[in-house]
C-alpha cells in the first residue's frame, strides 16, 4: 500500500509539475512593447505688453531730450531650440499726414536690462542673441526699451505711425 500511495503521489507530482512547465513554455514570461515620443519644433514669440506704444512730444524738453520708455514691450518666447530675436521696421520711414518724411531711425532699441541703445531700421537687428550666440532653449519674458529722439527736423503731425516686427529664430 506504501508502495501504490509512494507510485500515485509521484504521478501527481510528475503531473503537475509538467502542467506549470507547460505554461511557462507556452507563455511569455515578461512580454515587452515599444513606444516613441515626437517632439516638434518650437519656436513661439508673443507681445504680451506694450502692443501699442504713444511717445507724446508735447513739451519742449521732451522734443529735446526724447522720450525714453523701460520695458515699453514684453515679449515672452517659447523655444526647445536655441533661439535668437531680431527686431525691424516694417517700413524705413513713418506713415502719417506730414510731407515730411520722419525715417525709423528716431527710434532707438535695447533688451530692457542691458547694453546700448541702437538705431531702428528696416533691416532686422539683434535684439536678444544672435545666429552666432543663441540663447538657450525655454520660456521666459524679454523687455525691450526705446528711445525715441524726432528733435526739430520733421513737422507737426498726430499721426505718424509704425509697425515693428519681432522674429525668434534658431537659423
Amino acid at each position: 500500500m506504501k508502495k501504490l500511495i509512494l507510485s500515485t503521489s509521484l504521478l501527481i507530482a510528475l503531473i503537475a509539475g509538467s502542467n506549470s512547465l507547460q505554461a511557462q513554455v507556452l507563455g511569455t514570461a515578461a512580454p515587452t512593447g515599444t513606444f516613441a515620443v515626437k517632439i516638434s519644433e518650437v519656436l513661439d514669440l508673443a507681445v504680451t505688453a506694450g502692443a501699442t506704444n504713444t511717445f507724446d512730444f508735447n513739451t519742449i524738453a521732451k522734443i529735446d531730450a526724447g522720450i525714453e520708455t523701460l520695458n515699453a514691450v514684453s515679449l515672452t518666447y517659447k523655444s526647445n531650440k536655441p533661439w535668437f530675436v531680431n527686431v525691424n521696421a516694417n517700413s524705413a520711414n513713418f506713415t502719417g499726414s506730414s510731407i515730411t518724411p520722419m525715417p525709423a531711425s528716431v527710434v532707438q532699441f535695447k533688451l530692457n536690462g542691458g547694453g546700448s541703445y541702437s538705431t531702428l531700421s528696416a533691416t532686422p537687428a539683434s535684439l536678444s542673441g544672435t545666429s552666432a550666440t543663441k540663447n538657450t532653449r525655454g520660456t521666459a519674458a524679454i523687455g525691450v526699451d526705446y528711445k525715441v529722439s524726432p528733435g526739430y527736423s520733421y513737422a507737426p503731425a498726430q499721426d505718424y505711425g509704425m509697425v515693428i516686427t519681432y522674429t525668434i529664430s534658431n537659423l
